[in-house]
C-alpha cells in the first residue's frame, strides 16, 4: 500500500470521492463504461483508433480525445460510432425498477445491485451453452444481418456454401431471382435472455419489402411447414414439431423470421439445434431447387398414435441412430447392413434412393417396388441370403434374442427368413414418398406377393448378392 503524507491512499481518494457531488460521480462512471465499450468493440473487430478516426471521418488525435474518459460525448457522436462500427455502443436497458406501486420499506437499489448480478448469470449460462458451436465446423459465429453487426445477438450460422468468395455468401441461399436470401442459424438475444436460445431460418430482403414478406409466409404456411415439421418429426420422435414452431414477431431491418424454435433446457445445443437447422436447410434447399416436389402427395401426417404407444428412440434418420442400432459387439452385422445399403444405391442398380432432407435416410425406388410389402420382401430376402453367405453367428445370435427365440434350439433350427431383424432397417429406410416404415413388418405379413413378383425381387437380390465383397 503507497503512503501519501502519512495517510492511505484510499482514505484520500473517500474524502476526495465524498465531496464530490453524486451526478458528477454518476457522469464520470458513465463516460468510463462507454469509452471500455468502444475500446471493447474496436478490440473485438481487430481494429484502433486510427480506423475509427477514419470511418468517423476525424483526425486521430480528436478520436483519441474522445476515448480519454473526460470528453462529453454527445448523442448523435455516439449514435454515429454505433453505426460505424456496426455495434451498439449505448443500450437503454428493458428493465426499469416498479417504484410507482413501491411499497413501504423497500430498498430499490438494493433491488437493481441483486437484478444485475442475476441477470448477469443468467446470460453468461446461455452464452456458455451457444458457443459451444465453436467445436463445429459446419457452423461459424456471424453476429451480421445484411453485412451490419448486431450489438446484442450471439449468432452461429450453418455454412452452406463454403466455396463462395463472399463471406455472408458462405452462409446463405438465394431464390431463384435473387429477391430473397435464407439464413439457418441458431441465436442468442443478450438484451431478450429470457427468449432463451432459438432456432431456425432467417429471411433476407433483397427485393420489395412488403411483397417479400408476403413471400416469405406463403411458401412457409402454404408448403414449406409441412414439410419440415415431418422431418423434424421423424428425426426426433419424442417430440411434436407442430406445437414448437412459433410464430415470428421479427420483421426488422430487411429480415424476416418465417417461424423460430426455441431450443429447451434439456436439449443438447449441437444434437438438437445443430442437428435440426441442418435438416431445416435440406428442406429449404431442395424447396428452391426442386420446385414442385413437395405436393400434397409428398407429404405425411405424423403418427401421434403410435408415440402414445412406445416410446421411440430420441432420434432417427441420423449417423448417430445409425450407429446406436449396433452393439458392440455386432460389428460384422453393421458391415453386412452398409454393404446391402451401398450396392442397392449404387448407380448401376438404384433400388434405394438417398433421401436428402435427412442427414442418413433412404427411400426405397419406386421404379422397382410398387408397395411397401414388396421392399419388406426384398429386405427379408437380401438379407438372409447375406447372412447365410457369411455365417454371422452374431446375427444369429441377436436374433435368438430379439425375435424370442430359445438359446437351447440349434441354429439348424432358426429361420433366417423368418426372423430378419426389422428395428435394423427401420431408423433409416423410408417408403418412396418419404413415410416412415414402421409398419414395415405388418406390410409383409399381411400381404401375398404374386409369383412373377417375387420372381422380379430375387432377380434384383441374386444381381446384388453377386457382388457381395468376402468378409474380412
Amino acid at each position: 500500500m503507497f503512503i501519501f503524507a502519512g495517510m492511505k491512499i484510499d482514505k484520500i481518494m473517500d474524502e476526495i470521492g465524498n465531496a464530490i457531488s453524486p451526478d458528477i460521480n454518476a457522469k464520470t462512471e458513465m463516460s468510463v463504461a462507454i469509452v471500455n465499450r468502444i475500446n471493447d468493440i474496436l478490440k473485438s473487430e481487430k481494429m484502433t483508433q486510427k480506423d475509427l478516426a477514419r470511418l468517423m471521418g476525424k483526425t486521430e488525435t480528436e478520436v483519441s480525445r474522445w476515448l480519454s474518459g473526460t470528453h462529453n460525448l454527445t448523442v448523435a457522436t455516439l449514435c454515429k460510432i454505433s453505426a460505424v462500427l456496426g455495434k451498439e455502443v449505448l443500450h437503454v436497458a428493458d428493465y426499469e425498477l416498479d417504484d410507482v406501486q413501491s411499497i413501504e420499506g423497500r430498498d430499490i437499489v438494493y433491488e437493481k445491485q441483486l437484478f444485475n448480478k442475476y441477470h448477469k448469470d443468467f446470460v453468461d449460462t446461455y452464452k456458455e451453452r451457444i458457443i459451444r458451436f465453436e467445436e463445429d465446423n459446419r457452423f461459424r459465429r456471424d453476429d451480421r444481418y445484411h453485412n451490419k453487426i448486431s450489438g446484442h445477438h450471439i449468432v452461429y450460422k450453418l455454412i452452406v456454401n463454403p466455396s463462395a468468395l463472399e463471406k455472408e455468401d458462405q452462409t446463405r441461399i438465394l431464390n431463384k431471382e435473387k429477391t430473397r436470401g435464407y439464413e439457418f442459424l441458431i441465436e442468442f438475444d443478450v438484451n431478450k435472455p429470457s427468449y432463451g436460445i432459438y432456432y431456425g431460418c432467417r429471411g433476407l430482403i433483397f427485393g420489395n419489402q412488403t411483397q417479400e414478406i408476403q413471400n416469405f409466409q406463403n411458401e412457409w404456411e402454404k408448403t414449406i411447414r409441412k414439410k419440415v415439421v415431418e422431418v423434424l418429426n421423424n428425426t426426433f420422435p419424442r417430440k411434436s414439431f407442430d406445437e414448437l414452431c412459433l410464430l415470428t414477431d421479427n420483421a426488422n431491418n430487411r429480415t424476416y423470421w418465417p417461424f423460430w424454435i426455441r431450443l429447451s433446457e434439456d436439449e443438447d445445443i449441437i444434437k438438437v439445434a445443430g442437428l435440426a437447422v441442418r435438416l431445416i436447410y435440406n428442406v429449404y434447399k431442395m424447396y428452391l431447387e426442386e420446385p414442385g416436389s413437395f405436393d400434397e402427395k409428398h407429404t405425411n401426417k405424423s403418427s401421434v398414435e403410435q408415440k402414445k404407444r412406445i416410446l421411440p428412440p430420441l432420434t432417427q434418420y441420423t449417423v448417430e441412430a445409425f450407429d446406436a442400432l449396433f452393439q458392440e459387439k455386432m460389428s460384422k452385422t453393421k458391415k453386412i447392413i452398409e454393404i446391402i445399403l451401398e450396392r442397392a444405391e449404387a448407380e448401376d442398380v438404384r433400388l434405394i434412393l438417398p433421401n436428402k432432407l435427412y442427414e442418413k435416410a433412404w427411400n426405397y425406388n419406386k421404379d422397382f417396388f410398387n408397395s411397401d410389402a414388396e421392399f419388406a420382401f426384398f429386405l427379408l430376402q437380401i438379407y438372409s441370403e447375406i447372412v447365410c453367405k457369411y455365417n454371422n453367428d452374431e446375427t444369429k445370435k441377436y436374433i435368438i434374442q430379439n425375435r424370442g427365440i430359445q438359446n437351447k434350439r440349434s441354429d439348424q433350427d432358426i429361420n433366417v427368413n423368418k426372423a430378419i431383424i426389422w428395428p435394423l432397417f427401420i431408423p433409416y429406410l423410408l417408403s418412396y414418398n418419404g413415410r416412415p416404415l414402421s409398419n414395415i413388418r405388418k406390410a409383409y405379413s399381411k400381404n401375398d406377393l404374386a409369383e412373377d413378383t417375387i420372381k422380379k425381387i430375387n432377380g434384383y437380390v441374386e444381381k446384388i448378392a453377386k457382388h457381395f465383397p468376402p468378409m474380412s
